[in-house]
């Protein structure tokens, strides 16, 4: 689950050629709109997470941004709804353990 996760959350991000290998590699519908093919993968990994009491699977996601890098709105916007990540803005050059440990 977390490489099939960590795939989709880089899909919901992806262009032209990286799109086209994501898709294949996640055996989905190449004819679909990003949007339609985030929205549904975010189903398929909520169906897994959700379900039986006496089952439990927990799966926390996140994505790590260097502290003041510029993040397309439609992408936060696509992996905060669909995928349920939380985005996390880090200091990786200027505090490398630091951010490790937040990670971590």
């Amino acid at each position: 689950m977390s490489i099939y996760s960590a795939l989709s959350l880089a899909l919901a991000g992806s262009e032209s050629d990286t799109r086209e290998e994501l898709v294949s590699v996640l055996s989905l519908d190449a004819g679909k709109d990003i949007n339609a093919i985030v929205q549904s993968l975010g189903a398929e990994l909520g169906a897994v997470t959700c379900g039986d009491a006496k089952k439990a699977l927990v799966e926390a996601n996140g994505v790590f941004i260097q502290s003041g890098s510029h993040i397309k709105e439609t992408y936060t916007s696509a992996v905060s709804k669909h995928l349920r990540a939380a985005f996390k803005e880090l200091d990786f050059s200027g505090d490398a353990e630091g951010s490790r440990a937040s990670i971590n």
